[in-house]
């Protein structure tokens, strides 16, 4: 993603330098796309869900009753997203190398309900399945598309969960105690 939060937490990953090849390559080398920036909320951007059912309660209700379909006011639809995303998840399925994606809530419900064969139309709903801190490592090759289940609530064999939440909570204390807070 090209916002700044992404971008701050893409430099804290390693990027170790690889000599002895000609010119030397750069492992997980940084690359900002932003057709993977955040969902745009239009008038509706920077608010909580409780600022917006208090400044927009007809958009936060519309938004309800149809969440991949609601196009925020001046602002973008889960439709909209899928559509800025699409050239962009082509030119990831090129790569041949690893590819580790920091990227937005709606992104990577999207990319994930795509790389893992869940209908568009349940994306918006994985909610309990992207967590903040835990990685999601896809390995797919030829036999991975006998392994799509399609439930939102269930990984595919494929599918490697990483979760990082206890260490980055123990961090985040440590943090707190070390300032007296």
């Amino acid at each position: 993603s090209s916002l700044l939060r992404t971008i701050q937490t893409a430099a804290l990953i390693p990027h170790p330098v690889i000599n002895g090849v000609n010119p030397a390559w750069e492992s997980m080398s940084p690359r900002v796309y932003r057709n993977i920036d955040e969902i745009f909320a239009g008038d509706c951007e920077g608010l909580t869900p409780d600022e917006m059912l208090v400044t927009h309660p007809q958009a936060s209700h519309l938004r309800k009753m149809d969440k991949i379909g609601y196009r925020y006011p001046r602002g973008e639809s889960y439709f909209d997203l899928i559509s800025r995303l699409e050239p962009c998840i082509q030119e990831m399925e090129s790569y041949t190398e690893p590819l580790l994606i920091v990227s937005h809530q709606a992104i990577l419900r999207c990319i994930f309900a795509y790389l893992t064969g869940v209908d568009r139309e349940k994306a918006p709903g994985m909610e309990t399945q992207i967590q903040q801190n835990v990685v999601y490592q896809i390995d797919l090759d030829a036999s991975s598309e006998a392994h799509i289940t399609g439930d939102p609530m269930k990984s595919p064999a494929f599918v490697t969960v990483h979760d990082f939440r206890k260490e980055v909570e123990e961090i985040m204390l440590e943090r707190q105690g070390g300032l007296g807070v």
